[in-house]
């Protein structure tokens, strides 16, 4: 089966239990204003291109859709006429192109996944973030079984938008959900996500009836969610979830900036005024609902 991922990263010590392996899964049905891996919410191939990197070698003029040229030796990528084949990129010797998008066989990620399997020791293993994972459903359960089958632990990174059947399915092969909440005031969330926060809770409550561990994942925006509201909201969230592992308040930061430069993206939200402060991210820390974690 294929799957299409944007990357492997190894080594990984924020995404779950342990030392973990994490696989990033290209498509998103959300529209995250703050998103900072823009190039996963697409499934379909897009084209990093850094201009600084570029030695004008012109190989990538050659080729039949004419996106790009150079005048007076500089580079010009008309994206409009990239139908995202992606043969530029396989072709540029300076990596001033590259895929975003890598479509592949599942048993090829696994065997990557297994080279890893030394360093996870007790609590260790995989996560699938993305994107998200829930988009290639098929896919995804197909990895997750091979790694439960080979003992290796399981998480899967989640928006939580996402078909409500898939829960009981993928019960038997994620040992974590790490669910992110972007938000609790459903007007700010349908403007800066794109989607009622309604269905997301929803599927939250299955998948903690389902018995699936969950740990909440909360992106903390200075003058957006930044405040004692949404930290009631999220307590009254986890209060109701009676496999709540515990709840990570996250500092956004606007590292995506220059992934959306490179996707040639101008219309951007990322701004260093939504930076949260040390102390507000402490402040909030201390409202924070605490269980027996």
């Amino acid at each position: 089966m294929k799957i299409n991922i944007n990357e492997i990263q190894r080594f990984c010590t924020h995404d779950g239990p342990g030392i973990r392996t994490t696989v990033f899964m290209s498509g998103c049905p959300l529209s995250c204003k703050w998103c900072h891996n823009p190039e996963s919410k697409y499934s379909d191939n897009k084209i990093f291109f850094t201009e600084s990197k570029c030695v004008s070698c012109k190989i990538c003029e050659r080729f039949d859709c004419k996106a790009h040229i150079f005048k007076e030796n500089k580079h010009i990528f008309n994206r409009k006429k990239c139908f995202g084949c992606g043969e530029c990129a396989n072709q540029c010797p300076s990596k001033a192109l590259e895929n975003t998008l890598l479509e592949t066989e599942i048993d090829d990620i696994f065997e990557e996944i297994i080279k890893d399997k030394v360093f996870y020791g007790e609590t260790g293993g995989v996560t699938l973030s993305g994107g998200e994972p829930f988009a290639q459903a098929d896919a995804a359960f197909e990895l997750l079984k091979k790694c439960k089958d080979n003992k290796i632990n399981t998480a899967i990174e989640t928006c939580g938008f996402f078909d409500s059947t898939y829960i009981e399915k993928f019960s038997s092969v994620v040992d974590l959900l790490l669910w992110d909440i972007k938000d609790t005031n459903e007007n700010r969330h349908i403007k800066n996500i794109g989607v009622s926060l309604n269905t997301i809770l929803e599927n939250l409550f299955a998948a903690d009836k389902a018995e699936i561990k969950i740990r909440l994942r909360c992106v903390i925006l200075k003058g957006i969610n930044g405040n004692s509201e949404h930290i009631k909201e999220i307590n009254e969230i986890s209060k109701k979830i009676r496999n709540l592992q515990g709840i990570d308040l996250i500092p956004y930061h606007p590292y995506g900036e220059s992934k959306y430069k490179r996707l040639g993206i101008t219309d951007t939200f990322d701004s260093p005024k939504y930076i949260p402060s040390d102390s507000l991210i402490k402040a909030l820390k201390k409202q924070l609902y605490t269980k027996s974690f």
